[in-house]
């Protein structure tokens, strides 16, 4: 039950309530006034009128999975080096082909096994290879940091990628590279 400050150096106000069927909510919401003061103004109305608020709420809304892209960039943005962002913007399409738009409940531990193993069976049209078991896990750990960054900013109660373990002992180890006996016969 507070007035607490958000990232951004705004304000925001967190408090629980009952609603009219007596269950336990929670709210926050960002405020639009410019100092603490307006602020504290708007989280004691909207405090006062937390039953009126209920009854208006409908239906949670939707949290997708390009909703998660969109918040992370808009809320880590001016923290992430260029080339995340680029990833980012570049494993959307994928994630959004594979995975479809869904809501973050809907989302489970099997779909995203499944995203791995389709995205290992697909062969990249340029260069005619499939794409490494590090670079998908690359894009399921950007997955999974966009929907933790939901979290943090209290956007969603949970992250559905938090009990997807990234499990590196399978990753394949290289091919091409020479051993020392073999430079060695390289080079005399």
């Amino acid at each position: 039950m507070s007035l607490v400050r958000t990232g951004s150096g705004g304000w925001a106000a967190r408090f629980y309530y009952y609603d009219a069927e007596g269950k336990r909510q929670r709210l926050y919401r960002v405020l639009d006034g410019a100092s603490k003061k307006d602020c504290q103004i708007e989280y004691d109305l909207l405090k006062a009128n937390a039953h009126a608020l209920a009854e208006h709420k409908a239906e949670p809304e939707a949290f997708t999975i390009s909703k998660a892209v969109s918040t992370y960039l808009r809320l880590k943005g001016n923290v992430l080096s260029e080339s995340v962002k680029y990833s980012v913007g570049y494993y959307l399409k994928h994630w959004l082909r594979l995975l479809e738009d869904r809501d973050y409940r809907e989302l489970k531990k099997v779909d995203i096994q499944d995203y791995v193993i389709a995205r290992t069976a697909e062969v990249s049209a340029r260069t005619k290879k499939a794409p490494s078991k590090a670079g998908i896990l690359r894009e399921v750990a950007l997955l999974k940091a966009c929907f933790g960054c939901a979290v943090e900013f209290e956007l969603i109660p949970f992250n559905p990628l938090a009990s997807f373990k990234i499990d590196r002992a399978t990753l394949s180890k290289r091919t091409d590279v020479f051993e020392k006996p073999e430079l060695v016969k390289f080079f005399d």
